[in-house]
Order: C-alpha cells, then structure tokens, then sequence
C-alpha cells in the first residue's frame, strides 16, 4: 500500500542549508527514508555527514527514517512495517501539540 507514496533519488532544498538527494522521498507523509549501507556510511565523516543531512531535514519539517540496507535485503516486510509505523505515528508537529 505504499506504492506510489515515495520517490526515490528525490531532490530536496533544506531550509537551512544546501539542496539535498535523498533515497526516498514521500511529500504526503513528510518523510524521508534513507538507506545506508556500511562500505558507504562508515567512519567519523560519514557519520557527522548524515548527522548535518538529518539536522537539514529535521529543521525543514520532515521526518527522517534511516534503515540499513542490509535490514531492506535480509526482509522487506519489516522494512514496510517500520515505514507504515512511521507514517501511521503522524506528522511530527501534532505530536507535540497532543500531550
């Protein structure tokens, strides 16, 4: 049920900052799902790069999932259900005003 929902390799421009490539993209829901694989994502720079993407992201109002690419091919399944979780929690700024 989330086909059509997310684009991928989608282009974004942050509020704060630079303009952004993201691996998927859904506008409805507001989220950003980033799929990382270790030979590229490994080490302090990697690490502090993603940590400056989400800052990006965050600040421009959506939401960031990050899941391994290794979670994705050892069972899709799960994936959907952590993005369906996601999603079904609802935009961020409502949670706030809830409690």
């Amino acid at each position: 049920d989330l086909a059509g929902v997310f684009r991928p390799n989608h282009p974004l421009s942050t509020r704060p900052g630079p303009r952004l490539v993201v691996d998927l993209y859904g506008a409805t829901p507001g989220l950003v799902v980033e799929i990382d694989g270790y030979t590229f994502h490994r080490g302090p720079s990697a690490f502090q790069r993603d940590r400056d993407r989400d800052f990006c992201l965050l600040a421009s109002g959506l939401r960031v999932l990050r899941l391994t690419h290794d979670q994705i091919m050892r069972s899709v399944d799960e994936a959907v259900v952590k993005i369906r979780a996601v999603i079904d929690a609802g935009p961020m700024e409502a949670r706030g005003r809830e409690g």
